[in-house]
C-alpha cells in the first residue's frame, strides 16, 4: 500500500526535486500542501535511494572536468579583461551541456586549493 502512494506521486516528486531543482525541504512541504502526500524526510531519503534519485552526480572525473574549464575559462577572460573576476554569474562553465551553478562553481574553486589534481 504505502509504495503504491510513492508510485502514484513519483513523476511529481522528480519534477519538483529534479527538474525544477527544489531543496527536500521544499519538495516536502510542496508535496504535503499540494497533494496531501505528507512523509518525513527520511522516508523520502529511502524512497529516492530506491528510485536511484540523485539531484548532483558529481564524481572525481566530473570535479576535474569542471576545475579545467573553470581554469580556461579564466584564461580567456583574463586575455581579454583584467577585471575578471570568477565570481561572475555569466560563466560558460559546462558539463554535459548543462551549465553549472554559481554554487558548485565556487565550490569547486575551493576543491582546487587542496584538490589532488592541482599536482597532475
Amino acid at each position: 500500500m504505502a509504495n503504491l502512494d510513492w508510485e502514484a506521486h513519483k513523476a511529481e516528486v522528480e519534477r519538483l526535486y529534479i527538474h525544477e531543482d527544489k531543496s527536500l525541504k521544499e519538495v516536502i512541504q510542496t508535496m504535503g500542501a499540494v497533494h496531501g502526500f505528507c512523509k518525513s524526510k527520511s522516508q523520502y531519503e529511502t524512497q529516492f535511494a530506491k528510485w536511484g534519485l540523485k539531484k548532483y552526480h558529481m564524481g572525481s572525473k566530473k570535479w576535474k572536468l569542471l576545475n579545467q574549464s573553470l581554469k580556461k575559462e579564466a584564461q580567456t577572460k583574463r586575455s581579454m579583461s583584467k577585471e575578471f573576476s570568477l565570481n561572475q554569474r555569466e560563466s560558460s562553465a559546462r558539463l554535459g551541456g548543462r551549465p553549472f551553478r554559481q554554487q558548485w562553481r565556487k565550490k569547486s574553486r575551493r576543491l582546487l586549493q587542496v584538490s589532488p589534481f592541482n599536482n597532475r
